[in-house]
């Protein structure tokens, strides 16, 4: 189980609490609730939808970053083997290496298609990946998905009153609308697809 640091415990405790208050929020919550979301999955992905904590930030950008070292790493290697091609290239041209070189297949040639077979397909798979799972609309996917297979309805007005409220509680005075979290998921879904 995951521990919380006091601060965000008290943050949780105080979300909840204040959510009992507002009735839309808590009619929203009781329908999603009561029709078939388990309360410790959806308050879970509910409440790291919500003020976005600095934790979830600073994991994005690490993820991010993580992410350019795995895509700067196969640009490297594509590169490491195109040089590597050229080198057999101009060691078969002085027929160094002919003998050892004769498969169906030329080295250099199975070398270059390779590289560029990583630096077309991998390197922008891996962008693309990154952009799409590393996101602040991430979390909100996440429970959009959620409230989606549980209840078998996408619920997006109750999960932006429920996030509206929550915010408004935080003193974050934006507000979440349908419209909004109909385009995010949209969004997500045409990324998902182009990023297989």
């Amino acid at each position: 189980m995951k521990k919380f640091q006091p601060s965000e415990a008290r943050r949780i405790q105080r979300v909840l609490a204040e959510i009992g208050d507002d009735l839309p929020a808590k009619a929203a919550m009781d329908k999603l609730l009561s029709s078939g979301c388990e309360p410790v999955p959806f308050l879970a992905h509910f409440l790291a939808c919500i003020g976005t904590p600095r934790h979830i930030k600073k994991s994005l950008e690490n993820n991010r970053a993580e992410f350019s070292l795995h895509r700067n790493e196969v640009k490297r290697l594509a590169e490491q083997m195109q040089k590597l091609a050229q080198r057999i290239r101009v060691d078969q041209a002085t027929e160094t290496l002919k003998d050892y070189l004769s498969i169906d297949i030329p080295l250099d040639k199975l070398l270059d298609d390779q590289a560029d077979g990583l630096l077309s397909i991998t390197v922008p798979m891996l962008k693309g990946k990154s952009r799409l799972f590393l996101s602040e609309d991430f979390p909100i996917v996440v429970l959009c998905r959620y409230v989606q297979a549980a209840t078998g309805h996408t619920y997006y007005p109750e999960i932006a009153a429920l996030i509206t409220a929550a915010n408004g509680i935080l003193g974050d005075p934006g507000t979440m609308d349908p419209e909004t979290i109909s385009k995010k998921m949209r969004r997500f879904n045409e990324r998902l697809r182009k990023a297989r």
